[in-house]
């Protein structure tokens, strides 16, 4: 009887979490390929989530800057992209870029981010930096 007791309130849990937004939000890495592949879908939104100077100097065309180490990055997000549409982020490495996308995970965006960043975009087409 206690096994089935703890199925049930397991899965009630889990339902109120889901429900409640309480359900860790994730968001997907995916190499150049792949990337370039769901940047063809109209839907998509591109962010650059360099500082500016970085951004200036070269980015993937179609690409909006909102600077991920400005103080004010989630609400200048929430204030340009649209929830109902996938958001495709970038940075230099990778590595803002993850971090930018686990902030708007959080804020039910459906995010992928490029794993590697402009660097192995530039890499991978042969652009110089």
């Amino acid at each position: 009887v206690n096994k089935y007791k703890y199925k049930i309130v397991m899965s009630i849990f889990t339902m109120m979490s889901a429900l409640f937004g309480c359900a860790p939000q994730t968001f997907e890495t995916i190499g150049v390929h792949e990337f370039e592949k769901g940047l063809k879908d109209p839907d998509v939104q591109l962010v650059d989530v360099r500082q500016p100077n970085e951004y200036a100097a070269g980015t993937i065309k179609g690409a909006v800057n909102i600077d991920y180490l400005s103080p004010h990055f989630l609400e200048e997000a929430m204030q340009q992209l649209d929830r109902e549409r996938p958001v495709y982020v970038f940075c230099r490495s990778g590595h803002r870029s993850a971090g930018a996308a686990k902030q708007l995970a959080k804020k039910r965006y459906e995010v992928v981010n490029l794993d590697g960043g402009y660097e192995a975009w530039c890499e991978t087409k042969g652009i110089k930096q």
